[in-house]
């Protein structure tokens, strides 16, 4: 918990977001929370399941005007009347995110462990998930800065993500006299997948809906002598 907003005034004018004006609040009062809860329970010798719960939350943004009208209703009647939609004090409702995640894994031998994990969880306001193609889109966001290459879905909104995860984690017995203490190998596959009709995954086609993935790490540790 923490005041964590970025304070950006634009003073030079290059394009960076107003971040006091767009989240309606004060970046050095504005409160963020993070809380998780995660249960784990041994079933067997073999089986051991585990639930993470999490919420968060931010005092700022998903801002209201003090009409009470929405952001894109208040920006039309500008337009119509000529007048600074900007000048107009607003308030922060604040933004919401929370899901809960089941863990699952069984050990077959001494050597292999499958591996398994489902995943729900809601960006109720469409403000914490973010993909960062560019090389410091997410450096420039934390700061504020200008990062045009960032992708976020629409404001004042809410999206449902899924993701479901079946791997192997492989520990073959490591001879002895090798520099290397041992051996791990986690190959996975991963499917992700929006349940609210938006389309927040980038691939080769544009945006889509779902998108899967697969991976492989090496775990080797040793020792310096």
């Amino acid at each position: 918990m923490g005041p964590e907003d970025p304070k950006q005034l634009d003073p030079l004018g290059v394009g960076w977001p107003n971040i006091p004006y767009e989240c309606a609040c004060d970046p050095n009062r504005a409160l963020s929370y993070s809380n998780d809860v995660t249960l784990t329970w041994k079933a067997t010798d073999r089986l051991t399941l585990s639930t993470d719960i999490n919420y968060v939350h931010d005092d700022g943004w998903n801002a209201l005007s003090a009409t009470g009208l929405s952001k894109g209703v208040l920006s039309r009647l500008a337009d119509i009347y000529g007048f600074n939609a900007a000048l107009i004090p607003r308030r922060p409702r604040g933004v919401n995110g929370y899901g809960v995640a089941q863990n699952a894994s069984y050990k077959i031998d001494d050597v292999f462990q499958l591996n398994g994990r489902v995943e729900f969880w809601r960006d109720h306001n469409n403000y914490f998930v973010g993909a960062y193609p560019g090389y410091f889109d997410y450096m420039n966001i934390d700061h504020g800065f200008y990062a045009p290459s960032a992708i976020f879905q629409p404001e004042g909104r809410g999206t449902s993500y899924f993701a479901i995860t079946a791997g192997l984690t492989i520990t073959p017995e490591t001879p002895k006299g090798l520099p290397i203490a041992g051996l791990t190998l986690r190959p996975e596959l991963r499917y992700d997948a929006s349940l609210t009709g938006a389309a927040p995954f980038f691939g080769a086609s544009g945006y889509r809906r779902s998108t899967g993935m697969f991976a492989i790490d090496a775990i080797v540790p040793f020792a310096l002598k």
